[in-house]
């Protein structure tokens, strides 16, 4: 045994399929430390790895391990937690624990996690945040001399992430110590973040219940033996069986010698379409292949639907298999979950963190001044924080530095308020979206292709349906009227615009303000017609049919009265998925949709990040004037799915009386249409159809494209 912690040579990088970490950090460190401290992101699944018989050892010398955890609380009564922590104590932390004694796979491990809390070995913390969890994962050993080891690791304690014999990830540490030169930039910080968080007084941004002891009728019902010596055997024997499991796994496949100067070496990390170029598709070849040709820059302005995302990560697992280190920038936090999960599905061994929507994985920017292969997934609001650019400015700065930046939905990132971050210079850049070129806003394109390169692949829609990648639709158009108020009120703002707009036309200055007011109310009249709802609960009545999917996107103003007649009129309540939500309701809503189908109402935040492709049948009620929003609304619309033949679209415009006031200034929707109706199985009759609208409207094809529409940054309140 060694002296103390001073005396053991840890390596300062570990990955699991390179090296046992049982071997390397766990074994020797509790071997001499009197203190373990880690921080865990769930509870559930955190006593496997820790119910081992070195942690035995190191209990019953009186060592004490303290867990800072989390736990599922969209299953429990948050706010009555928040208003007795002492209810979790008594009734949470049982239900936690009787999920594993019930289990037989992780009832001895639960059994010696109740003996260490009874007897005081084991300190076990929950931090209570609001459908979130305690994500931090790290921890540090302490001995009795006041040496400290201090690590990072990408895993939580549980099976999935840290047991070979239960299909376990890839996962790296990096590790440092009070007696080495990084000790105050890593280390240190890595410590003080776990012990500010166990300090009462520190004025933390969530509390954390501490779970004393269990009451002796639990200890009692469930047989726990609390002579920690007769834990022993069954602890032993996990332990041996972890040990052996890898290197059954992966123990023969690693050249011993370079074990501990490997970073990142060519394993592979994934499984399926990644990781097997035979599964690949032409055009993500193609793009890819051109995307290295132009130097690793530029944008792929590929349908949506047609697979961005799994171009991206053959693009980032070749950039990671290489020890290098990615960022991917997301627009929203449906999409940061979504990215999460097609790493989670495609690149489970790739080390990762998540920024924004409540994650803090911004650390993770301080492991890839170390080591190798990490990925970063933040939301693009998140991202541009100052604290972060300094960090990631720093990052570049290495010498060895090839940080690649992945932006999807790139088109985004031109808008204003990111002006400072698109002045970076990243030397890897990649860029996704089905149309990257924002309109009305040319500053703002030029802004996204200086910063991430030109459009170096082309992939239409068309191009999609051909490759059998979306399904085939019809198109239907319906009509709406104007009610007599509805029109009376239109009639006076397009005479206000009317006058405004002479006023400016030729000023050579920016739209003013008032302006563009006039012009959204204008614009709104006619997205949430009141007819508009009348047509749409007659088109499902006629329709709908159970378990189909049917997605109606409609204006904030109309959602109650529709979700009203279609309950009183069908006997059908619609689902609801809009930003007035939280994300857990939205979480729900999405998943009862999935699973039952029926109907579900939704505004603008179901364009990006969200893959439902059982959806059978679109209403679309309320459309933006920015053409990428309806292009996306259409393409997830067309996602293919089992059983799915066909997709089905009605598109239900509304028009002022042709006496109003310049009615071909509102035909966005007729020009919505007509790009629709082009891909369509029913071409000749639908753009027959428009024909006649447009005459009896007195609107040409050259009306459908106007000069004087608000800006995109305006359109998309971004």
């Amino acid at each position: 045994m060694h002296g103390d912690l001073s005396d053991i040579d840890i390596p300062s990088f570990i990955n699991t399929r390179h090296t046992d970490v049982i071997k390397k950090l766990y074994s020797p460190c509790l071997s001499v430390s009197h203190r373990y401290v880690r921080g865990a992101g769930y509870f559930r699944s955190s006593v496997f790895r820790l119910m081992s018989e070195d942690l035995l050892n190191f209990c019953i010398r009186g060592g004490k391990i303290t867990i800072i955890t989390s736990t599922e609380w969209d299953r429990l009564d948050y706010q009555t937690v928040m208003e007795s922590y002492d209810n979790y104590k008594k009734y949470g932390i049982k239900e936690d624990l009787r999920t594993l004694l019930n289990d037989p796979n992780t009832i001895e491990p639960a059994r010696m996690l109740c003996a260490l809390i009874q007897n005081g070995n084991l300190d076990l913390r929950v931090g209570v945040l609001r459908g979130n969890i305690y994500h931090p994962k790290m921890g540090y050993f302490e001995d009795k001399n006041g040496n400290i080891v201090s690590f990072l690791g990408s895993g939580n304690e549980t099976m999935s992430a840290l047991l070979p014999y239960d299909a376990g990830n890839a996962d790296n540490f990096v590790i440092s110590s009070n007696n080495k030169d990084n000790w105050d930039e890593f280390g240190k910080k890595w410590k003080e973040d776990i012990d500010n968080t166990l300090d009462p007084n520190f004025n933390s941004t969530f509390p954390v219940v501490k779970i004393d002891e269990l009451d002796p009728e639990f200890i009692g019902e469930w047989d726990i033996e609390l002579d920690l010596e007769l834990h022993r055997d069954a602890a032993s024997k996990r332990q041996q069986k972890l040990i052996k499991k890898w290197d059954e796994t992966w123990g023969n496949k690693i050249n011993q010698s370079r074990e501990e100067n490997i970073i990142q070496d060519s394993i592979d990390w994934s499984s399926g379409i990644v990781a097997n170029e035979e599964m690949w598709r032409d055009h993500q070849k193609d793009g890819l292949k051109e995307w290295k040709k132009k130097g690793h820059r530029g944008v792929l302005k590929h349908a949506t639907g047609s697979g961005k995302t799994i171009t991206s990560l053959i693009a980032i697992k070749e950039h990671t298999d290489q020890g290098n280190n990615v960022i991917v920038l997301v627009p929203s936090q449906p999409l940061l979950e979504q990215w999460d999960e097609e790493f989670e599905e495609h690149l489970p061994g790739v080390t990762r963190a998540l920024l924004g929507a409540g994650n803090q994985g911004q650390d993770i920017l301080n492991e890839m001044r170390v080591s190798g292969g990490c990925v970063l997934i933040s939301t693009m609001q998140s991202f541009r924080n100052e604290k972060v650019l300094a960090k990631v400015q720093r990052l570049l700065q290495e010498k060895k530095s090839n940080l690649m930046l992945v932006v999807d939905e790139c088109h985004r990132i031109g808008a204003p308020s990111y002006a400072d971050l698109c002045k970076i210079n990243f030397p890897v850049t990649l860029g996704l979206s089905a149309t990257p070129e924002r309109q009305r806003d040319e500053e703002g394109t030029v802004r996204i292709f200086d910063f991430l390169g030109p459009v170096i692949h082309i992939f239409t829609l068309e191009d999609a349906m051909e490759a059998g990648l979306l399904s085939k639709f019809d198109y239907h158009v319906k009509e709406a009227s104007l009610t007599m108020n509805e029109q009376k009120e239109y009639d006076e703002l397009r005479r206000k615009i009317k006058v405004w707009y002479a006023r400016w036309r030729n000023s050579g200055t920016k739209m003013p303000e008032s302006l563009e007011i006039l012009i959204f109310k204008s614009r709104s009249i006619i997205r949430n017609a009141e007819n508009k709802i009348i047509e749409a609960v007659s088109i499902i009545h006629t329709n709908f049919q159970k378990e189909q999917h049917w997605l109606i996107y409609c204006g904030e103003g109309m959602m109650d009265e529709i979700d009203h007649q279609i309950t009183s009129i069908l006997g059908e309540k619609p689902l609801r998925y809009w930003s007035g939500m939280n994300k857990f309701q939205r979480k729900e809503s999405l998943s009862q949709f999935k699973k039952r189908g029926g109907i579900m109402l939704a505004i603008k935040c179901l364009d990006e990040g969200v893959d439902i492709p059982a959806i059978s049948h679109g209403v679309v009620l309320s459309s933006s004037k920015t053409k990428r929003e309806w292009i996306q609304r259409r393409g997830r619309l067309l996602r293919k799915s089992s059983g799915k033949k066909k997709s089905v679209i009605f598109d239900v415009l509304a028009f002022p009386d042709t006496y109003g006031e310049e009615t071909n200034f509102v035909m966005d929707e007729v020009k919505r249409a007509f790009e629709f109706s082009k891909s369509c199985n029913n071409v000749d009759r639908t753009q027959a159809n428009l024909s006649r609208i447009m005459t009896a409207y007195g609107i040409s094809e050259e009306d459908l494209v106007d000069d004087h529409e608000v800006p995109e940054e305006v359109d998309d309140n971004e």
